[in-house]
Formats: structure tokens, C-alpha cells, sequence
């Protein structure tokens, strides 16, 4: 019997299909992190089951054996919720501990102190402008200027006055996303803008342009830096976060498949996002 475990799988491709099809005589498949809990299905003769994500649940195989025949009589697989029942493990958090206490060192490091609320919900807000400027920034200093940032707030919400650390960051940006850069014509910026346009419920913002669609998606207002913008093979550079350049979700097709075209010279930066905030305020010290 055969049991295979595959605990990397990222957030776009889920390859159960592929995995099942070029590897043969394969009783179970043991998956992790998926964006929804599976507990149990059957697909070309194996038992997979697929947890979903953070650790809320566990996934488990009960194997059931013929000692005698050395055979494989029973299978069954279910994930289990990680709730109060289940204590900490003392070696795990023991062996953990020094990496413990570096990182809550690392999370009350002072960032900034934020001098009036930030909104922080809406096409446009304040908190999607911040974000934006402070990739700019980064891309800036490693020499990658930018016409415009691709971004929305995750739905952080707005942001309080008072002193801000390291651990307000990973709430503002709690997703592990680098940047990625992409040379787009007026036209693709519409394209994308209008898909987006689709989704109730996102806020990206295509910053510092000022791009305004009716109700049907038809273009009322496209201006960058108060001047209009006009059709034409003119390339804008345009920054996104790894994730949405690839159309994490699938919620973004129409985007991932511009950045992916030879034109428009896709470029990955290295540059992580969370941390291109944290340094820009850093440097300012104060920000509304």
C-alpha cells in the first residue's frame, strides 16, 4: 500500500488530478492547505482528504490491516477540527521557544505612530493610498520606477491613532506577497480595472491614477497626474502583489493573463510586501 502526502501545494493550482494520474497504485492521498476543509473523496481509487489552512484542521487516515495476509482491508479519512480539545504539544512549544521570543520581540518593534484615523475601507482609501506609496518606495530603491501600484487593503479596516508596531503590520498585511512589476497599456489597465469592477466586495485601487467607469463598465474619467489618459501603445509600469498577478482565487483571470503576455515584461522583484511597509514607516516616522 501506498500513501502519498503532499503538504506544499500553493494557492492557486491544487494538482490532486495531475498527482493521481502520473503516479499509479496509490491507496491514499494526504493533502494540506487548501482554502476549503475536505474531509474525505475518492478519485482514481485512492482515499484523499485535504485540510484547510492556519492549522484549524488536521487531516487523518485510519488504516485498518489483515496481519496475517499482509493486505490493506479498510481505509477511511476525515480531517479534525483543532479546537480546545487538543492540548499543545510541550516538546513542540519547548524546541520552539527561543524562535518564540525572538519573533514576539520582532512584533512589538515600534513602526510609526499614527496621528488620526487611516480609513481603511473603500476604493481609493487612505490605507490603499499608504500601501501603494510604500511599494513605490521599495520598487524605487532597488531602482524599479513605478507609474502606478495595483493593490486593495485585504479588509484591514481603519486604522486607530496611536503608536503602531511590527505586529499592526502583519494585521494590515497578513498574507506573505512580493512584488511584481508589469509594462500595461492604457486599454490593458481598463481591462483589468473593469474585472475587478466585478467583485462586490474588493477595493483595489489603481494608484495614483483616477480611473472611473459607469455602470456598464464604460470609461468616464481616466486621468493620471490630473492630465488624461490616452489610447495608444503607451506602456504605464505598473506594480502588483505576487498573488494577484497570478490570479490567486481565480478571481482575476483577465489580469493574470496580461501581466503573463510577452509585452508586457513581467518582472518579480523580490521584494516582500509586508516588509516594504514596515520600512516605509519607518522613514516617516508619523503618518494620517
Amino acid at each position: 500500500s501506498e500513501v502519498l502526502s503532499a503538504l506544499d501545494e500553493d494557492d492557486f493550482a491544487n494538482p490532486v488530478r495531475e498527482l493521481l494520474a502520473a503516479v499509479k497504485e496509490v491507496d491514499v492521498f494526504l493533502a494540506g492547505h487548501t482554502h476549503q476543509d475536505q474531509p474525505t473523496w475518492m478519485l482514481s481509487g485512492a482515499l484523499c482528504t485535504q485540510a484547510s489552512y492556519y492549522g484549524i484542521h488536521c487531516g487523518r487516515v485510519d488504516l485498518s490491516f489483515d496481519v496475517e495476509k499482509g493486505k490493506l482491508v479498510d481505509k477511511r479519512a476525515f480531517t479534525v477540527l483543532m479546537d480546545g480539545r487538543f492540548e499543545v504539544d510541550p516538546a513542540v512549544i519547548e524546541s520552539a521557544d527561543p524562535t518564540l521570543k525572538k519573533s514576539a520581540e520582532q512584533l512589538a518593534r515600534p513602526v510609526c505612530k499614527v496621528t488620526t484615523a487611516i480609513k481603511g475601507s473603500g476604493r481609493n482609501s487612505r490605507l490603499v493610498q499608504i500601501l501603494c506609496e510604500s511599494f513605490a518606495s521599495a520598487l524605487k530603491r532597488q531602482n524599479t520606477e513605478v507609474d502606478g501600484v495595483f493593490h486593495g487593503s485585504f479588509g484591514t479596516g481603519e486604522i486607530e491613532p496611536g503608536p503602531k508596531t511590527v505586529a499592526d503590520c502583519w494585521e494590515i498585511l497578513p498574507y506573505e506577497n512580493l512584488l511584481v512589476t508589469a509594462k500595461l497599456t492604457a486599454a490593458e489597465l481598463i481591462e483589468i480595472v473593469r474585472e475587478d469592477a466585478e467583485e462586490s466586495k474588493s477595493d483595489r485601487t489603481l494608484w495614483p491614477f483616477e480611473l472611473k467607469l459607469d455602470f456598464t463598465g464604460r470609461v468616464e474619467r481616466f486621468t493620471f497626474k490630473g492630465q488624461p489618459v490616452p489610447d495608444g501603445d503607451r506602456r504605464y509600469t505598473i506594480a502588483f502583489n505576487s498573488y494577484d498577478a497570478q490570479s490567486g482565487g481565480r478571481k482575476l483571470m483577465k489580469l493574470a493573463a496580461i501581466v503573463a503576455s510577452p509585452a508586457a515584461e513581467r518582472r518579480p522583484s523580490g521584494i516582500e510586501a509586508r516588509g516594504a511597509l514596515i520600512d516605509y514607516l519607518l522613514d516617516r516616522g508619523e503618518i494620517s
